[in-house]
């Protein structure tokens, strides 16, 4: 039992003013023995000890009056099961706690309408309970970040920041009516979290906490024991009273989805007119097989040609798929892929931006030419680049625009005029053409570095190397003898872009001949992309500032290797100088909360970015670098396409995929809902049935306050005072014999 005007207990003091009364009244008196009464006191000793017994009972009856009223004034109730005030209906007011599920798994349909709608519903209907001047708070889990709500509703901690719990229900209801499915993950366990803290804050109270969410069993992912506890204890510290947890399912628990759970380019960066490799990966999150899911490829929103297929998919199987696009112009574009499978329309569709380039500048520097000797035949490397060129085809584009030039006329290098420089079997170089070699990587030029027989390896790592300061990943040593048993390529690094192009194949690894190589110890940031079948390494790959460096540690012509004759060779190079070339390209491709950034040549006077649902970013920071100007921007939370519009001439296209943890939307098992009902102290309420939300909020709140009762009491204790006292009053004076006064 508690009181809820406990204050008014302090009026049990006043019980006492009936017996302090009672001992001033004999302190009026004294005794005297008068020998004439001493005959009389055997005879009067058994009236007496009757009166004092009367008068005990009726100053008990009088104390306890004055005692109940006192407690019938504070308020008293009892305590329901969940050790809260049941009968606390007007102990000031109660703080309710709304969290919903805004994940992506909301936007799914249920009887005809999003899962986001009964979810409103439901929040709108929890907060018409509320009386005057009770708290509320709305706490969206998986929901749109502040940065991407209108100005002032962050400031009020909806979607982001500190949640903030108010007595205005009219602006509650409004931004709950705004709530809308996201695509991210909701966490359970942090929308708890939240809400906890906003009632520990308000400190003792009444409290409540109304948790509306779907079955996804990844929403209570972060729901461990430890943590389950933790939440569970500081459900019951709240002064002692613990707060009514609610949680309300929406939907059902069967549902079946396939999504697309990547996207990439396989050979980056594209080239205008060049075919470039898509990958796409499907899976299927579903319990059972689907068939004939039709998969559709997009360029700039327009279908690629004879790109169209239908997939099959078992339980829990996941595909790869290929798919080649070509794009006719330069310039910012995106590439996508869409399929028509799932109950989350989120991930039946990914796109990803690309930089669509001009055919890369190459430099290649040969230290076996002479100025103005034609390299003919020997110039496997500039073939291979360039093959439609060399076979004298007008109709093709090759992916380069190569420029030959002999070691002995090369002073040195710059990025205005050249993306990709290779060094084939230069015999040395000096130190400012390795300063020029530095500078043009840094500023984010590619580097192919292919030492041969005529190549001082002592030189390269003094310039290239000193010491770990420079540009080349790895330190030459000797080269193999003439006379060694050849050796080939063992091992390829198939994840990484410039091996794609055998990726999945059965025959990925070549089988030419390498008669000579050099030996390689590779830096500790490094990475080998290949090996020889006595692993030693083949390619290795280092960064250095922007830009990044390939070392292949045997000849680019056909003086070491037999490579050059093979079908390995052409698109090994070719791949190698598109990825040379990529480290310079911007990646428009985004990650939550990521900068978007721009830099362009030239004063800028107009920017203009679009977020995905087509609001304008207003507070668009532009600064100016020299001659260049940078666009920044924050507001990356919302999945989809950015624009970025400069003036009339540039558009640049960024994208924002949607997570994917959305996509699984198993359910949890009816054992994981009991373990979580037990250990949270959950009521789970079901919301088809009629008046569920108003009939368990009555049940929590309903009152049996104890009061009344002991009203009651003081008036049967008054009645029976009253009448004992008139019943005792009534007798005969000679029955009660008085103290003889002094």
């Amino acid at each position: 039992m508690m009181f809820l005007n406990a204050a008014m207990l302090a009026g049990i003091g006043a019980a006492a003013l009936p017996l302090a009364l009672h001992l001033l009244s004999r302190a009026r008196h004294r005794r005297v023995d008068w020998a004439a009464m001493m005959f009389l006191e055997e005879a009067s000793a058994r009236p007496m000890h009757a009166a004092r017994i009367k008068q005990w009972v009726l100053l008990g009856l009088r104390m306890g009056i004055l005692t109940m009223l006192a407690v019938a004034l504070a308020r008293p109730v009892a305590a329901n099961r969940r050790g809260a005030a049941s009968a606390d209906a007007n102990a000031g007011p109660m703080t309710v706690a709304i969290v919903i599920d805004c994940s992506g798994s909301m936007a799914i349909a249920e009887q005809g309408r999003p899962r986001m709608e009964w979810a409103r519903a439901a929040g709108l209907e929890i907060l018409s309970t509320c009386r005057a001047g009770d708290r509320a708070v709305l706490i969206p889990i998986g929901a749109a970040p502040a940065e991407d709500l209108p100005r002032g509703e962050a400031a009020e901690g909806f979607g982001g920041g500190e949640p903030i719990a108010t007595s205005d229900h009219s602006a509650v209801a409004q931004r709950l009516s705004r709530l809308t499915a996201s695509s991210d993950r909701a966490d359970v366990a942090r929308g708890l979290d939240q809400a906890l803290g906003v009632l520990e804050r308000l400190g003792p109270g009444r409290r409540e906490i109304h948790l509306v969410v779907d079955h996804q069993a990844s929403n209570w992912a972060g729901m461990d024991v430890a943590t389950t506890a933790e939440i569970r204890r500081r459900l019951t510290g709240l002064d002692g009273r613990e707060a009514a947890l609610f949680v309300y399912p929406i939907g059902h628990d069967a549902e079946q989805n396939v999504g697309i759970e990547s996207l990439a380019v396989l050979n980056p960066p594209a080239i205008v007119d060049q075919p470039i490799e898509v990958e796409a990966r499907i899976r299927n999150y579903g319990s059972g097989p689907r068939r004939g899911i039709p998969l559709s490829w997009q360029a700039q929103d327009r279908p690629v040609p004879r790109s169209a297929s239908s997939l099959n998919l078992e339980a829990g199987e996941s595909v790869t798929v290929r798919a080649q696009v070509r794009i006719g112009e330069a310039g910012s574009k995106v590439l996508g892929a869409r399929i028509e499978a799932g109950a989350l329309a989120s991930d039946d569709r990914m796109e990803r931006a690309v930089e669509v380039i001009k055919p890369i500048r190459v430099l290649i520097i040969r230290g076996d030419e002479r100025p103005g000797e034609e390299a003919g035949d020997r110039d496997f490397a500039k073939m291979a680049l360039t093959p439609f060129a060399a076979a004298h085809q007008a109709k093709g584009r090759d992916p380069a625009v190569v420029k030959t030039l002999a070691a002995s006329a090369w002073r040195e290098v710059d990025r205005k005029d050249e993306q990709v420089v290779i060094l084939a079997n230069v015999a040395q170089i000096t130190a400012s053409q390795a300063k020029s070699l530095e500078r043009f990587v840094y500023e984010g030029g590619g580097l192919l570095i292919a030492p041969g027989n005529l190549s001082r390896v002592e030189n390269y790592n003094a310039l290239l190397v000193r010491d770990g300061a420079g540009i080349m990943p790895a330190t030459l040593g000797a080269a193999t003898s003439a006379d060694a048993v050849p050796t080939t390529i063992g091992e390829l690094d198939l994840d990484h872009p410039v091996f794609s192009f055998v990726r999945g194949r059965a025959d990925a690894l070549p089988r030419a001949l390498i008669r000579r190589h050099f030996a390689a110890s590779p830096r500790r940031a490094a990475r080998v992309l290949g090996s020889y079948v006595g692993k030693e390494p083949f390619l290795i790959e280092g960064s250095f500032g922007s830009g990044r460096v390939l070392l292949m540690t045997t000849s680019l012509d056909g003086d070491w290797t037999g490579l050059p004759l093979g079908g390995f060779y052409l698109p090994m190079l070719q791949s190698a100088v598109r990825y040379l070339a990529d480290g310079a390209l911007p990646n428009r491709n985004l990650r939550p909360g990521e900068e978007l950034r721009a830099v362009l040549p030239g004063p800028i006077e107009r920017a203009r970015l679009y977020l995905p649902d087509g609001r304008e970013v207003k507070d668009l920071e532009i600064t100016k670098l020299g001659g260049e100007a940078e666009i920044r921007s924050m507001r990356t939370w919302m999945p989809g396409r950015y624009t970025l519009r400069i003036g009339d001439r540039t558009t640049l296209q960024f994208v924002l995929a949607a997570t994917r943890e959305e996509s699984d939307l198993t359910a949890l098992t009816p054992g994981r809902w009991d373990t979580l009902i037990s250990e949270l102290g959950m009521m789970r309420i079901d919301l088809t049935e009629p008046r569920a939300i108003a009939e368990a909020t009555a049940s929590s709140r309903r009152v049996r306050e104890l009061w009344p009762a002991a009203l009651g009491l003081v008036a049967a204790l008054l009645i029976g005072e009253l009448a004992l006292a008139r019943r005792w009053t009534g007798e005969p004076a000679a029955a009660i014999v008085p103290e003889a006064p002094r």
